[in-house]
């Protein structure tokens, strides 16, 4: 059976796993750091920046950086399927194009496919794992190209974010709504939707309107669908992510449930404290 590498980028929140994590920039004023697999900048050291500079901007992976990781895989004989962070919210699916195309013709004899997941942060890294869990169980290259894409569009995500002014410098809320939301502690409600882009669904007041959220949406998602695994994300604050996981756990609900903390490239633009549960 022909060796396969199914690859992301650090905009799926994972770092050490059984596969590539492509890394990325984070740009604090003048500084410039590499996030990713054995790079300098740490999750502690991010946060303690992000806390300090209290804006860090991030870059997407670019087509040289995409040819110096795969090319040595492809010469080492191995078919390559990359998932990459939503099109939407980052340029480094169009970088993959790129490079893959520019390999495709230099290593004919190989496989290559781009997937663009529409996803990030919690949700993009489950739908990765779950991923390397079917490669593992012996799924074709063909079969997990398949899988993955019958599940782009359906993987239920919801997440809370607690820093507006992060959400307001980014512009996904304005500069009222952010006042309002601080004067009478509301939490925006956002999801990723079918087409890659954050959207606003609700508002919850405080940590335990959030929690109340959260577990009213799994409820309503269960219902009718057949989910193996929940994820649950939290950029910089454990405590909240257990509170919810314990939440959860009274509705003796029957899917595993796996932790997976935000890192620069999703906390950068929604800010510390953030908590996203994604279902697959």
């Amino acid at each position: 059976m022909k060796r396969i590498e199914i690859i992301t980028d650090v905009g799926s929140d994972l770092v050490a796993i059984d596969g590539l994590v492509l890394p990325m920039e984070v740009t604090f004023g003048d500084e410039q750091y590499l996030y990713g697999t054995n790079c300098a900048l740490t999750l502690e050291e991010f946060y303690k920046k992000l806390d300090q500079f209290k804006v860090a901007k991030t870059s997407q992976v670019t087509p040289s950086m995409f040819l110096g990781i795969l090319e040595p895989l492809l010469k080492d004989g191995a078919d390559i399927i990359y998932v990459s962070l939503s099109s939407k919210l980052s340029g480094t699916y169009d970088s993959a194009i790129i490079a893959c195309n520019e390999l495709k013709e230099a290593y004919p004899s190989r496989r290559i496919t781009c997937i663009d997941s529409k996803l990030a942060s919690t949700a993009l890294g489950a739908l990765v794992l779950e991923s390397i869990r079917k490669k593992n169980e012996g799924l074709s290259y063909d079969d997990i190209i398949y899988w993955i894409n019958s599940k782009i569009g359906n993987i239920p995500n919801v997440f809370v974010v607690d820093d507006l002014d992060t959400l307001k410098r980014g512009g996904r809320i304005s500069n009222t709504v952010s006042i309002v939301g601080q004067v009478l502690n509301l939490k925006p409600i956002l999801h990723i939707n079918q087409s890659g882009e954050i959207v606003v669904i609700g508002k919850a007041r405080g940590r335990s309107g959030s929690i109340k959220y959260f577990t009213d949406f799994l409820e309503d998602q269960i219902i009718n669908n057949n989910f193996s695994t929940l994820y649950i994300g939290y950029a910089n604050n454990p405590g909240y992510a257990l509170l919810l996981k314990n939440s959860i756990l009274q509705k003796k609900v029957n899917f595993e449930i796996r932790m997976i903390e935000i890192g620069p490239i999703i906390a950068s633009h929604a800010g510390a404290n953030t908590v996203m549960i994604a279902l697959i």
